[in-house]
C-alpha cells in the first residue's frame, strides 16, 4: 500500500457508548495506510464537522450514528473532505441512501474490511488531495492573472511585447 507523502488525518464518526466500529475494527484498519496517520474519534456530527473542516482529508462515519451520519454526509458534500459510510450491513439501499446523500464511497465490513477500507481512503484521500492542489493552482493564475492587469494598467509608460523572434 503506497503511503502518502504528507501525514494523513482521518476522523471517525461514530457513536457514543457503541462498540460498532471499534467492533468493525475501522482504526486499526485505518491505521495499516501508515505512520502519519493521525486518526481522530469523535461521537457527533458537530465534533465530526468542526474537525473534517480543520484540514482533515477523510471522514469515516459509521452507519450506527443514525440521522447524524446523514447530517456529515450532507454538510460535508461538496466543500468537504470525501466521506466514506462503512457499515457492517451488507444493504444496497442503505449504500444508495448515503451515495445520495453525499457519501464519497460505502465499505461494508466483511472478511477484507481490513485490506478494502484502507485502499478505498488512500483513493479518496489522493482524489481529494489532487482536487485541492488543481484549485490552488487555479487560484495562483487568477492571482497572477490579476496581478499582471494590474501592472499594464498602473504602468505610466508605453509597453511593447516582442516575441521570440524579435518582432513587436
Amino acid at each position: 500500500m503506497a503511503q502518502p507523502k504528507e501525514p494523513v488525518r482521518i476522523v471517525i464518526a461514530e457513536p457514543a457508548g457503541r462498540r460498532g466500529t471499534a467492533s468493525l475494527g475501522t482504526a486499526e484498519a485505518l491505521r495499516r495506510i501508515g505512520r502519519g496517520v493521525r486518526i481522530e474519534i469523535v461521537h457527533d456530527a458537530a465534533d465530526a464537522l468542526a474537525l473534517a473542516r480543520d484540514s482533515a482529508d477523510l471522514v469515516v462515519v459509521d452507519h450506527a450514528l443514525g440521522p447524524e451520519a446523514e447530517r456529515v454526509i450532507g454538510a460535508l458534500r461538496r466543500t468537504g473532505p470525501p466521506v466514506v459510510f462503512v457499515t457492517d450491513e451488507a444493504s444496497a439501499d442503505a449504500a444508495l441512501a448515503m451515495f445520495n446523500a453525499g457519501a464519497s464511497d460505502c465499505v461494508t465490513a466483511s472478511d477484507d474490511y481490513a485490506e478494502v477500507l484502507p485502499a478505498v481512503a488512500l483513493e479518496q484521500i489522493r482524489v481529494w488531495r489532487a482536487r485541492a492542489a488543481r484549485q490552488a493552482v487555479r487560484q495562483r493564475i487568477r492571482d497572477l492573472r490579476s496581478y499582471l492587469e494590474n501592472i499594464i494598467q498602473n504602468m505610466y509608460s508605453g509597453l511593447v511585447v516582442l516575441d521570440d523572434a524579435g518582432c513587436v
